[in-house]
């Protein structure tokens, strides 16, 4: 490694250091990926350690004129060490405020996601837009008639059917149940499948709502399984705060996303 090489990459690490402090404190990502964070802790201690050990190791004329054959490995396992440090600084980078790889562990979004499905979420300041598959931080604090356990690990992935200002109404179809009306409309998924709401949970969603109004900062959330899906007909809408991030790809099976 050159003298100008090893300023340069500690230039870069300096750079990607104080870029991920600025995130940081302006919030950018919802997501608190404490792992993430440690894994770039690690690997800009790792860079700053090697990169001035190589400028030290270089700025002495004679290592650099009689280059024996230990002295030469060294520069190289310095070069390739720096190197590797700062690609783990950039991928936890990515990882805290861009890009997530994650797992689908239901199947309310069935048949779009099944069960075991890899994804990719996009989490960089992040705002909710109708019909994006959405990433959503479940509690019981915020959501008290969610069903099954609970914890700061709970997430749900849903897709936004309703946004602040959107009108639902209610239109009896049989027995207790009754369709929803997004806007006037009957609402149905992308396979043509009409949703249906029980009438006391009709009751509980009324309530939730500002005279049958989305009410600013929420959303209305609903799975593509109509008929398996925990999602705002049970809990109601859901903060904005709690929305993660949005699911742009299927990683794996490979392929899009409706």
């Amino acid at each position: 490694m050159t003298l100008k090489k090893a300023y340069i990459r500690l230039s870069i690490s300096i750079l990607l250091m104080v870029t991920t402090i600025i995130f940081y404190a302006y919030g950018v990502s919802k997501l608190n990926l404490r792992w993430s964070m440690v894994g770039f802790s690690i690997g800009a201690i790792l860079s700053i350690f090697s990169v001035i050990l190589s400028i030290h190791s270089v700025s002495h004329k004679r290592d650099i004129k009689n280059l024996n054959f230990m002295t030469k490995h060294r520069f190289e396992f310095l070069d390739w060490f720096t190197f590797l440090s700062i690609s783990m600084m950039s991928i936890f980078m990515i990882f805290m405020f861009f890009l997530l790889p994650s797992d689908v562990s239901q199947t309310s979004m069935y048949p779009t996601f099944e069960d075991g499905d890899r994804i990719l979420i996009y989490h960089y300041a992040y705002e909710a837009q109708k019909d994006d598959i959405v990433v959503i931080k479940m509690t019981t604090e915020n959501y008290p008639r969610v069903l099954g356990v609970v914890d700061d690990q709970t997430y749900f992935v849903k897709r936004v059917v309703g946004v602040p200002g959107d009108l639902l109404t209610f239109e009896l179809s049989y027995g207790d149940y009754y369709q929803i009306l997004i806007n006037g409309e009957v609402h149905k998924n992308l396979y043509g499948e009409i949703y249906y709401i029980k009438a006391y949970q009709k009751e509980d969603l009324e309530g939730d709502l500002w005279d049958g109004i989305v009410p600013v900062g929420q959303y209305i959330v609903f799975g593509d399984n109509q008929d398996g899906s925990q999602d705002s007909r049970l809990f109601g809408p859901v903060y904005s705060e709690d929305i993660m991030g949005k699911v742009i790809y299927k990683m794996w099976p490979l392929g899009g996303i409706k």
